[in-house]
């Protein structure tokens, strides 16, 4: 297959059209970059990236900043593994930056008191299993609210894995974890079960260990 007809390919799926629609809303967010640093902070890479200088222990670091929602449906069918999934995501989020979470806030409505139990369950199991601490968020349960979740993420990294570094000639690898099994009823992939919080945290560990040895100049979470 020719580039220009996977192009064409990929511009039709239902995933890229759904992010071409967010392009009236996006489109007017005004840009002042001068420089590559200030890059790093606007829309494009998993996480904005903020370079910390002379400020505390976080000198010459860049603070990491990420926020991932669940679809209501997800919230109210499946509330562990949408609390664990929300959790993990930002978590990846911040990995493909080449950084190591610090915090994790949440917001979250319910209209069940058990389902939200189970939501709070799921996300504190996951902070509990990354090593990342579940620092507040913001709370609703009522009968009238739909069920949705929105997490959000702090992190800290030395060097970046930017999709600005991207250039041609570079090598493209992609990494998966195929032991794992499909969530009941749903089309999410997980292979977190029953594995040890060590080999979770190592396999993470790797992403900021290849940007610090500028191994890898880019990175991006597909999940």
């Amino acid at each position: 297959m020719e580039l220009n007809q996977l192009f064409e390919m990929l511009r039709h799926t239902p995933a890229m059209q759904s992010k071409q629609t967010l392009y009236s809303i996006s489109a007017n967010t005004t840009c002042h970059v001068d420089s590559l640093d200030s890059l790093y902070a606007y829309p494009g890479d998993d996480t904005a990236a903020l370079l910390l200088n002379n400020q505390t222990l976080l000198n010459d670091q860049y603070i990491l900043h990420a926020c991932e929602g669940m679809l209501p449906s997800f919230v109210a069918n499946h509330p562990y593994f949408a609390g664990w999934s929300a959790i993990m995501a930002n978590i990846s989020d911040i990995a493909a930056m080449g950084g190591r979470a610090l915090s994790v806030v949440n917001s979250f409505w319910h209209t069940s008191s058990k389902h939200a139990q189970q939501l709070m369950q799921g996300m504190q199991d996951a902070c509990n299993v990354y090593g990342v601490p579940l620092v507040g968020g913001h709370t609703h349960l009522d009968a009238v609210y739909q069920p949705a979740l929105s997490v959000a993420i702090q992190g800290v990294a030395r060097r970046l894995l930017s999709v600005f570094h991207v250039k041609p000639q570079q090598k493209i690898l992609i990494a998966l974890n195929l032991q794992g099994q499909f969530h009941l009823n749903t089309t999410y992939w997980k292979c977190f079960e029953r594995v040890s919080s060590h080999i979770l945290r190592s396999q993470l560990a790797l992403l900021p260990q290849l940007a610090e040895e500028n191994l890898a100049h880019s990175a991006r979470d597909i999940s």
